[in-house]
This record gives C-alpha cells, sequence and structure tokens, in this order.
C-alpha cells in the first residue's frame, strides 16, 4: 500500500514557528494484533514498536577460552506478567544486574535464571541506583523474586568470574 500524506514536526526551538515541513520519504510500521478474551496484547505491541537490538561480540567460555555455542538462553524469566527492561553490567563491580517489573500490575513471582556463566554466587534485591543490596536465596541458576503490582525492581547476580566483562555483549 503506497499512501502520500504530509509530515510535520513540532520544534520549541525554530524562527518558522512551532511546526516544520518535513518532506521527503518516510517509513511507517504498523501492525494490528488480535487477542482472545481476557488476553491484552501489550507483550506484542512492545515487541513490535521496540524489538530487541543485540550487538554480538565473539564471547569465549571462561573455561579455557574455546567458543562458545552458536545459540543458547542468557537469561529466563518465566512469568508473562514480568517485562525484563536491562540487562547490563554492575556500575561498581563484576556482578550482573537485571531490571524487571510487573505490566500487568497484579505482582508477580518468577524464577530468574542465568545462563551466561558456570553458576551463581549469590542474588540480591537492589534499589534503582545498584545500592543497598539485600540478600536472596540461590534457587537453581538464579533465584526466586516477587515484584509489588506495578514495581521496577532490580537485581544483582554475582557470577564468581573475575573478568565479568568476558560474558556481556
Amino acid at each position: 500500500v503506497v499512501s502520500t500524506q504530509s509530515t510535520w514536526v513540532m520544534h520549541t526551538n525554530s524562527n518558522q514557528g512551532p511546526f516544520i515541513d518535513e518532506s521527503g520519504d518516510h517509513t511507517f510500521r504498523f501492525s494490528i494484533f488480535a487477542t482472545a478474551p481476557g488476553e491484552t496484547a501489550w507483550r506484542s505491541a512492545v515487541e513490535f514498536a521496540m524489538p530487541l537490538a543485540a550487538v554480538p561480540k565473539p564471547a569465549f567460555n571462561t573455561a579455557g577460552g574455546a567458543p562458545l555455542a552458536s545459540s543458547g538462553s542468557f537469561l529466563e524469566v518465566p512469568s508473562p506478567s514480568i517485562w525484563v527492561t536491562a540487562v547490563k553490567k554492575e556500575q561498581s563491580g563484576s556482578g550482573l544486574i537485571v531490571r524487571m517489573f510487573d505490566a500487568e500490575g497484579a505482582g508477580a513471582e518468577a524464577s530468574v535464571s542465568i545462563f551466561a556463566a558456570p553458576a551463581v554466587k549469590a542474588a540480591y534485591r537492589t534499589n534503582l541506583i545498584e545500592l543497598e543490596a539485600r540478600p536472596l536465596p540461590l534457587a537453581g541458576r538464579g533465584c526466586n523474586v516477587t515484584l509489588t503490582p506495578w514495581s521496577i525492581e532490580t537485581f544483582r547476580f554475582d557470577l564468581g568470574i573475575d573478568d565479568a566483562q568476558s560474558i556481556y555483549v
């Protein structure tokens, strides 16, 4: 489908007034989602609007420098109402930070599993700026977490790797 339309962009710093004509070719993506009764399409809509963009780097495991498998899981949070929003290296250490929120407002429990390292040595719930770490009991390759309705939570995982940068993409 080809459509012609005018596109105006609102600017706050312009001698031409608040609107400037943005002539030229523009690409728009649209999608329609259907759901079963009682379901929501929020997850599909967010995945469409903000697709995952991973930047691969050559990766080697910590046991001898052998290449890692071409595919596999880095992190797993199997709860459908929990949305992982950040996975990054800890600001002031070598831990792995995982930030997530309860997207349905009902509160949620989930097990968080980390597959990026040989083992998880410790797990902590921290505040948004990665301070005030409170230990969590380990369960398998991670820990069990509880999120209150609509909460944004931050967790730190110590993976027992001195050069933790080697596992991060």
